[in-house]
């Protein structure tokens, strides 16, 4: 299923297949989609850059491989956030990427920005936002990093970020501290 709607709007829609993109051609904003992707295929990583690299591309690669299994000259890197030498960034499999974009030219969709899904959730300034779904939470963590997990992997997760606010919109998940829970 895809979820869409026009930026600014809480009314979302569902197309029930990828082939039904199609009929969003003729839409007004079809020149001007933002793709979200789901944040579950996608690697957070926070990079303190050497002063001298030959791209950041590489660099990245390079700087992550210890910590990610596969081939790490097979990501697209795009950064989040700058400041000095300080990047966070995120990465995505380069074919997979490519098979989005593509599915979207073909349906005569214009993509003009990539986002990870869950990175829109509202930050909470060094704490943690949640977002129940159907059968897993989106979660976004201060300052630069999301993902979409389990609720069984929710404890594990909330342990590693850092300690702060926690704001749960839906449904707050057993066995979390919630400090805000909004509809």
């Amino acid at each position: 299923k895809i979820m869409w709607c026009e930026s600014g709007s809480e009314q979302v829609t569902t197309l029930d297949t990828p082939q039904a993109l199609h009929t969003l051609a003729d839409h007004p904003l079809a020149a001007r989609v933002c793709l979200l992707l789901p944040a579950s295929e996608m690697i957070f990583r926070h990079f303190t850059l050497p002063k001298k690299m030959a791209s950041q591309a590489t660099a990245f690669s390079w700087m992550a491989e210890e910590t990610l299994i596969g081939e790490v000259d097979d990501l697209h890197w795009t950064v989040l956030n700058k400041k000095g030498a300080e990047v966070d960034a995120v990465a995505i499999d380069s074919a997979r990427l490519q098979q989005w974009l593509t599915r979207f030219h073909e349906a005569g969709l214009k993509v003009i920005q990539v986002l990870p899904d869950a990175w829109l959730l509202p930050v909470v300034e060094g704490g943690s936002t949640l977002v129940a779904l159907d059968e897993s939470y989106w979660l976004r963590f201060s300052p630069a990093s999301a993902c979409e997990a389990d609720a069984s992997l929710l404890p594990l997760l909330m342990a590693k970020s850092q300690p702060g606010m926690v704001r749960c919109y839906g449904e707050a998940p057993a066995g979390i501290a919630v400090d805000e829970s909004l509809p």
